[in-house]
């Protein structure tokens, strides 16, 4: 039996034989900051795995606004939904940073995992937990104020940038964005982060957001 607990990026719970079966079946393709890898509803069926760069998932709100349901990196797969199923894909993806990925067609895709079942049951497992994760987030949305969601975001923003190399003290995201991630208004956001640097918590600048206090992130969470 595997072992339980979380699992990291699918693609790197691939042999190197089976990546390499993986990157043989797919085509690559290059995308810049704000380039829009599938819609919200489109009818594609595709998967993509990120090779590098940063890609975040988003939901359009009844009431125009974006949500950010996620941001994926280096080995996350997306769109694997739709590639399973043909229905309208239920979240947007756009990318973030410069970003480099593998795509791999329904076909392809499926003949790939019913071929490896390694790979089959790695694929399950992320998926469940991502749901996991999107229920806590519904929960922390629901329950938790605004400060305490931001403070909880730039955390797990640090967390994935150490996941990737850097020291995770520098995050490259706008108040939008944070404000998608969180499921709460620019203006709220703004005025959450407004009390963070008085704690003296982060520094703010134009599309960059800096951690210089994790205790006290980490404190105002009540943590």
């Amino acid at each position: 039996m595997s072992e339980a607990g979380p699992i990291g990026p699918f693609g790197e719970l691939l042999s190197p034989a089976e990546r390499r079966q993986f990157v043989g079946l797919a085509r690559q393709a290059s995308y810049d900051r704000g380039d829009v890898l599938f819609h919200q509803g489109d009818v594609t069926r595709h998967a993509v795995l990120i090779e590098s760069g940063s890609v975040k998932i988003v939901v359009h709100r009844p009431d125009g606004a974006d949500m950010l349901l996620a941001v994926r990196g280096p080995n996350d797969l997306v769109g694997e939904m739709a590639a399973f199923d043909g229905s309208p894909r239920s979240a947007g993806a756009v990318a973030m940073s410069t970003v480099h990925v593998h795509v791999i067609d329904a076909a392809a895709f499926e003949a790939f995992v019913r071929a490896n079942s390694n790979a089959a049951w790695m694929l399950l497992r992320s998926m469940a937990e991502r749901q996991r994760d999107a229920d806590q987030r519904r929960l922390s949305q629901a329950t938790a104020s605004v400060s305490h969601r931001v403070a909880a975001e730039l955390l797990d923003m640090a967390e994935r940038e150490v996941a990737l190399g850097s020291d995770g003290g520098e995050l490259l995201v706008s108040q939008s964005e944070l404000a998608e991630a969180v499921g709460a208004t620019r203006e709220a956001v703004a005025k959450a982060l407004g009390d963070l640097r008085r704690e003296g918590a982060i520094e703010t600048a134009r599309r960059r957001m800096k951690i210089v206090d994790r205790a006290k992130l980490l404190e105002l969470m009540g943590t």
